[in-house]
């Protein structure tokens, strides 16, 4: 999932960071991937408090260059 309200390629960048650290050592032969995106930062992290709440295992990615310093842009 990444935040609608990034420029596309920034939202390109962040999900390859959530797939890439998410999916660690589980890779298969067979990968299916889905795409959703959170309108604001805000929503991006209420998604993330419903999914620890319910027991699922995901990875928070919070950008380190500007302008997004400290952000959270995507989730895997």
């Amino acid at each position: 999932m990444v935040r609608e309200d990034l420029p596309r390629g920034v939202q390109a960048a962040q999900l390859a960071h959530a797939a890439a650290r998410s999916a660690a050592g589980l890779h298969t032969e067979i990968t299916h991937v889905v795409v959703l995106a959170a309108q604001t930062e805000d929503a991006l992290l209420r998604a993330a408090s419903r999914l620890e709440r319910g027991g699922v295992s995901f990875v928070l990615i919070r950008e380190v260059d500007l302008p997004y310093r400290g952000a959270a842009t995507a989730l895997g």
